[in-house]
């Protein structure tokens, strides 16, 4: 579903009766996560049965007529959601649990959507089931413990345990050098919301506040909290040698900033596949092939599939190809670092030692939600930062287009090799779509008559 379809799905959503009795502000139910998980579903199956596949709409008015006739169902997706998750709540009360509404509400509208692509037919028992369950992972409210009272227990010990070992990890290993954070000791407490952008300056309380809520974390309050406190003066903050060695790895291989998969080595991440099934925590090991990435504490494999990705990502990803050719790939390595400390800091706070399976998923998850998430964070953050967008690639490459003129234009569309280079080149040195994209939109581009060309670029 494209981000306009999503809009339009959240508009029409907002204007069902229906919603303004079950989408009450701050109730756990919100619109944004409705569309993905009840409506999308719904259009999906709505769509395989009409059409026989899962294609979107083709012509303008048909997603307006395809909501119409999938309204039933969400309304009563909508009304076992929000049966199911207020006594859910009350439940949640009762038993004195560390969980919000909205997090209820994501994880049983996450269950109702798996099951309506599994062509499963929700019932109330189900909506019902889908709550208790997030509700056995909920821990007590009080390992929460609040700012001011984490401050009051750990600010001595945190100081403390800092000139013990926080100094000396943080002069063997600085934060700053990796675009992890700045290399000082990050703040016991800070107030407000903290991000992903923060990398190792977040605050030890906000590493507190993730964990105490992190149902796979044992423990009462301050067994978490003294956790957190010692993990902050850790390398990089971690303590296991396993996630150290995933993000040692992961920063290897950024840190080649590879422009396109062709500056990496050939199979990179792939050319043996053996290590990609050992068993155990990953340690530092070098990779078979000479130009993988190598270092102190890195798994050569793992930093050569981590350069691949980056390259991949900078290739194919609009938002890659855009932080590529604007010299932005700095932002695109600090922002999956940082997004891969996250994943790691929830592994070493889980005392998990990640293997080799785990430690792809945290590097996939890094280049492929990092980027693009820190990316979203500087636009809110940083006034005037760029939009990294598949319409901004589409204009310029529509204008690229529109300034050959038409019979260049046709040349290009039919497969002229000259034509295909020029493109080519002129998309590597500007934001334009790839080639291939481009041919994939080129019949419904609306071409200008070659009698009208005055102004076009001389035909050559």
């Amino acid at each position: 579903m494209s981000a306009t379809e999503r809009d339009e799905c959240q508009e029409w959503l907002r204007s069902l009766s229906r919603w303004r009795m079950v989408g009450v502000r701050g109730a756990g139910l919100t619109a944004s996560d409705v569309v993905k998980h009840l409506v999308a579903p719904e259009l999906e199956r709505h769509r395989r049965r009409g059409r026989g596949g899962p294609e979107g709409p083709a012509e303008a008015g048909v997603l307006e007529e395809e909501l119409g006739e999938v309204e039933d169902a969400v309304n009563q997706h909508l009304l076992l959601a929000r049966a199911a998750l207020d006594d859910g709540m009350d439940v949640a009360v009762e038993r004195n649990l560390d969980v919000t509404a909205l997090q209820v509400g994501q994880s049983v509208l996450r269950a109702m959507g798996h099951a309506i692509r599994a062509g499963r037919h929700v019932t109330e028992a189900d909506a019902a089931a889908y709550v208790a369950a997030r509700l056995e992972k909920a821990p007590p409210a009080r390992r929460s413990l609040p700012r001011s009272e984490f401050a009051r227990a750990y600010g001595q010990v945190f100081e403390a345990r800092w000139r013990a070992v926080g100094e000396a990890n943080l002069r063997d290993f600085p934060h700053d050098e990796a675009g992890l954070g700045p290399d000082e000791p990050p703040p016991l407490v800070r107030p407000g919301r903290e991000n992903q952008l923060r990398g190792t300056g977040r605050s030890v309380y906000s590493r507190y506040h993730l964990a105490a809520r992190d149902d796979e974390v044992v423990g009462d309050a301050h067994v978490v909290a003294r956790g957190e406190v010692d993990r902050a003066c850790g390398r990089w903050g971690l303590l296991l040698e396993g996630t150290f060695v995933v993000l040692r790895s992961l920063w290897s291989g950024l840190a080649h900033a590879p422009m396109d998969r062709g500056d990496v080595h050939p199979g990179a991440g792939e050319f043996s596949p053996e290590w990609q099934r050992e068993p155990g925590p990953l340690r530092e090991s070098p990779a078979e092939h000479p130009l993988a990435p190598s270092g102190s504490h890195v798994h050569g494999e793992l930093a050569a599939y981590a350069q691949a990705l980056l390259a991949t990502y900078l290739r194919r990803e609009p938002s890659g190809r855009l932080l590529r050719v604007t010299h932005r790939v700095d932002e695109a390595q600090d922002d999956a670092l940082r997004r891969g400390w996250m994943q790691c800091l929830t592994e070493d706070r889980r005392d998990v030692q990640p293997d080799a399976g785990q430690a792809m998923t945290i590097v996939r998850i890094a280049v492929f939600k990092g980027i693009p998430t820190g990316q979203d964070l500087r636009r809110k953050l940083v006034p005037n930062h760029p939009l990294l967008d598949d319409d901004t690639l589409r204009t310029a490459s529509i204008g690229y287009v529109a300034r050959i003129g038409t019979q260049r234009s046709l040349r290009l569309f039919q497969g002229d090799a000259t034509e295909a280079r020029q493109y080519t080149e002129a998309a590597l040195g500007g934001a334009m779509l790839p080639l291939d994209q481009l041919l994939k939109i080129g019949r419904g581009l609306d071409l200008p008559d070659p009698e009208d060309e005055e102004g076009a670029e001389d035909d050559q």
